[in-house]
């Protein structure tokens, strides 16, 4: 009885305001939608969430190193030492421990400068704004020119903001990985001094005439730029991975806009 009384109310109002069934749904429909706003907003927040997170991962120790991910290793530039780790002379000086040597401070300026990046990418959340906001939601980063519409991309937040924030990301991370590369963090020596050791002993092997005749080249390397990328590309990897667990499960946070925003999406898959 109840039932139909109510139902008889719904079909009075619709009546007095002279509007169809489909119309009166589609009014109700609307306020279910997300607004702009709502989509931004839940947007940085967990672009924010997977910053923070990646801080707190990759900035402790062995948070680079012990990674198989984003471990660093030596720039490109350097596989010439090391595809002559077996010669005789440099095996007999050491040169593969001295190498491991230059990787563990590699990685340890790494995750020093890391606990010094949380600010860097607040402040690039913030400042964005996302006009392609609906897209990035269902999985399409509109600055991705090879982005295929039709694959859901769970990591299209990220990327939106690697593509508007990168290069200021760079200009900002560099002189705090430039600080850690001269910090003395293992054995009171620092990673810029382990790599000039490893350098010059292989350049002082290089340049003898026995080995400049069959064409052995010598290296100087700034290690700077190589961490500082490498830095970077792994605190993004781990962002990632922060946004991809949030669009898993949106209801393990206790925040009403990833719940909202993200929890719509998982229920409403084609918008």
């Amino acid at each position: 009885m109840k039932k139909t009384k109510i139902l008889n109310i719904l079909l009075s109002i619709i009546c007095i305001f002279n509007i169809s069934c489909e119309e009166f749904f589609d009014t109700i429909e609307e306020k279910e939608e997300l607004t702009q706003t709502e989509i931004i907003s839940g947007l940085k927040k967990a672009l924010e969430i997977g910053a923070d997170s990646a801080v707190s991962i990759t900035s402790k120790e062995d948070g680079f190193y012990a990674d198989k991910i984003i471990k660093i290793f030596l720039p490109p530039e350097a596989d010439i030492i090391l595809d002559k780790l077996d010669h005789p002379i440099l095996a007999n000086l050491g040169i593969d421990q001295k190498v491991e040597d230059v990787v563990l401070r590699l990685n340890r300026a790494a995750e020093k400068a890391a606990s010094g990046a949380t600010d860097i990418f607040i402040n690039a959340i913030t400042e964005m704004t996302i006009d392609e906001g609906l897209n990035i939601l269902y999985g399409t980063n509109p600055l991705d020119s090879n982005a295929d519409e039709n694959i859901f991309d769970s990591t299209a937040a990220t990327g939106y903001l690697i593509s508007t924030t990168y290069n200021n990301l760079v200009t900002l991370f560099s002189p705090i990985m430039d600080e850690a590369l001269d910090e003395p963090l293992v054995a009171n020596i620092s990673t810029n001094q382990a790599w000039n050791i490893l350098q010059d002993l292989y350049n002082e092997v290089a340049t003898s005439p026995a080995n400049l005749l069959l064409g052995w080249q010598t290296v100087n390397i700034d290690l700077s730029d190589h961490a500082t990328a490498k830095g970077l590309d792994g605190l993004f990897v781990k962002v990632k991975d922060e946004e991809k667990k949030i669009r898993e499960n949106p209801l393990d946070w206790a925040i009403n806009i990833i719940q909202k925003v993200f929890g719509y999406v998982k229920e409403n898959p084609e918008g």
